[in-house]
């Protein structure tokens, strides 16, 4: 058991209350740890703490029942005085963060890296606005759930892996909307399934059931045997259950450590409280057995595109274009939905910028012919201007211009949304999908004449509700659109082929398993023979569901792209627009290449931009 002491910095002392070790320095004040990580080749126990001379966390770590001072460098920044913090260890992606709160209502979340030399790094990753007078912090691993204690108001409830949303849930709140009075610190007990709070204004311990937040009961800690009660508890954490000591039978199930600064005799110590004693006064939880979850892998970006420059939700839709002749010349297009069209080399530098409006899609298709040359036409849809807008690329110089200094095809639609071109295998004609956020779809043959392109609506028809991503399948003649809270459909892409479609997947609240609304972009990868592969943005659980391309599309995997700590890189969440090619594109990319929209873009925290993930990598991670 780990208690801060003012006079010697960190104790550890066994259930007895005896003093078996001391490490760290006077001044060090709020603990936590974890145990049981993989650190440096080895089976290592980590403590955070904060070290208030020093105005800064301290990190100590042991391997084989000693504490060594980790030398930690990354906060030599740090502006203000931490005045609370808490671990959270992934254990997906099996990185472990680092909580700092001000006191004042902000919180940053840190990773801590562990370095060859014994040292650990920190990377501030994100920001996160907590609340009014802050005072205690504790995560549950187990469900990445982050508790604050807001003193004076609440126990707030946040999301703790850094790609979740930045939004906020009371766990209890001070009456007279709720039960507390001051709460100051949370700590969870795993084995009871509770959250208990310190409520430091009644001088009580409030139970909370771990899965749905429903009250347990409370207590006060009063005298009995000998020994005082803690009229004010202010920091409390649960302990694992005792095995080698004279209290084994008393501790066997673990128990609660409070603070009690106002001791019998004048001096502030530790009370310990034994599960048993618990459970006589609150009430216990039965949870029925959770479902199995659907196997999810993670891979990992190996490069990004420099933000856009507008801020809040402005990055969208990417497509690659291939060069022909050198794959390391090929580029990644990118909207700016707030703002144009960016162009970006594969180093995720920006080469060109349009500024031509709210540009919502992109794609493009090799093979066009405007004044006797052939060029890759590049479509966007334009919900300034209601129309689409046109660009080409030069396969020799890479270079992209407009083709158009205005919209050469007016679509009709009041906001133009989705996008997707088709090369007609039957016509030979170039063909542009627009969509928009009623479900209504139009399908325009696109030619040059005399300079200017010109686009006929040769389809229309409805897919039901809102949509947006789409994709054409040249070879197959099939168009894929996904309508965000029902389906993937396939449709045919030719225009006689009519309303008829196909169900490739449903999201999960219309009888699916793979997909949870939002259904965003659409991609595909394509494969010898005809075959290939079909990437979903499953927006509402940050993850992509992959099927094949042939047949009736059998559903391969899903997979989330998480952080990729050594290149600086976090993972992608919130994801709008996909594009993918299994073509070799060169050093990193030899088996083809993922780029995905960031709706969060962190470490630091900036405008959004667009990851680079190896499309090889994918499909070694779903066994294909």
């Amino acid at each position: 058991m780990l208690v801060n002491d003012e006079e010697h910095g960190i104790d550890a002392h066994n259930f007895e209350g005896k003093r078996l070790a001391t490490f760290g320095r006077t001044g060090m004040t709020d603990l936590d740890a974890r145990s049981g990580l993989e650190w440096h080749g080895r089976e290592t126990v980590v403590v955070a703490t904060i070290d208030e001379p020093a105005g800064r966390p301290a990190i100590f770590t042991a391997q084989s029942g000693e504490f060594v001072e980790s030398r930690l460098t990354g906060f030599d920044q740090l502006t203000y005085m931490p005045d609370a913090l808490c671990l959270f260890y992934d254990r997906v992606e099996a990185n472990l963060y680092l909580f700092l709160l001000d006191g004042d209502g902000m919180a940053e979340q840190w990773l801590l890296m562990p370095r060859g030399d014994s040292s650990v790094e920190a990377r501030a990753v994100r920001s996160l606005p907590v609340g009014g007078e802050t005072k205690g912090c504790q995560v549950d691993d187990r469900v990445a759930q982050l508790y604050v204690a807001e003193e004076g108001m609440a126990i707030w409830q946040w999301d703790a892996h850094p790609e979740r949303p930045v939004s906020r849930r009371p766990l209890d709140l001070v009456a007279p909307w709720g039960g507390l009075d001051n709460p100051t610190d949370i700590a969870i007990d795993p084995d009871r399934e509770q959250i208990v709070v310190a409520d430091e204004g009644s001088g009580s311990l409030h139970f909370y059931a771990r899965d749905t937040g429903l009250p347990l009961g409370a207590f006060q800690v009063v005298s009995q045997a000998g020994i005082d009660g803690v009229e004010a508890p202010e920091m409390i954490a649960w302990v694992p259950a005792v095995s080698d000591s004279p209290l084994e039978d008393t501790f066997a199930q673990g128990g609660l450590v409070v603070t009690d600064e106002d001791n019998a005799n004048g001096a502030g110590n530790y009370k310990l409280i034994d599960a048993t004693s618990v459970a006589a006064h609150t009430r216990r939880v039965h949870l029925a057995a959770a479902p199995v979850p659907e196997a999810v892998v993670v891979v990992k970006p190996i490069g990004a595109t420099d933000p856009v420059a507008t801020g809040g939700d402005a990055a969208d839709d990417p497509a690659i274009w291939v060069h022909p002749e050198d794959p390391s010349k090929s580029l990644v297009l990118g909207t700016d939905k707030k703002a144009g069209l960016a162009v970006y080399g594969l180093d995720g530098k920006l080469r060109q910028f349009f500024e031509d409006g709210r540009v919502n899609n992109v794609d493009l298709r090799d093979g066009f012919s405007i004044q006797g040359r052939e060029v890759v036409l590049v479509a966007a849809s334009n919900r300034t201007t209601k129309g689409i807008s046109f660009y080409s690329i030069d396969p020799d110089t890479g270079e992209v211009s407009r083709l158009s200094a205005e919209t050469p095809v007016d679509t009709g639609f009041d906001d133009p949304y989705g996008l997707c071109n088709y090369r007609s295998r039957n016509d030979g004609h170039h063909y542009v999908f627009v969509n928009d956020k009623e479900g209504n779809v139009g399908q325009w043959r696109i030619e040059a004449k005399e300079g200017r392109i010109v686009g006929q609506q040769v389809r229309e028809w409805s897919v039901g509700s809102i949509t947006e991503g789409c994709v054409a399948d040249d070879d197959h003649g099939h168009l894929y659109i996904g309508e965000e809270n029902v389906a993937l459909w396939r449709y045919g892409a030719e225009p006689g082929d009519g309303e008829s479609r196909h169900a490739v997947d449903y999201t999960r609240k219309h009888g699916g398993k793979h997909l949870t609304a939002d259904i965003e972009g659409v991609a595909m990868a394509t494969g010898a023979s005809g075959g290939g592969y079909l990437v979903v943005s499953s927006q509402g659980d940050d993850s992509f569901a992959v099927y094949r391309r042939e047949g009736d599309h059998d559903f391969v995997g899903r997979f989330r792209i998480g952080m990729n700590a050594e290149r600086g890189l976090d993972g992608a969440s919130e994801t709008d627009g996909v594009d993918v090619t299994s073509a070799n594109l060169g050093p990193g990319f030899s088996g083809g290449l993922l780029v995905v929209q960031d709706g969060r873009n962190l470490m630091p925290e900036s405008n959004q931009n667009f990851k680079f993930v190896s499309w090889e990598a994918v499909l070694d991670a779903l066994g294909e």
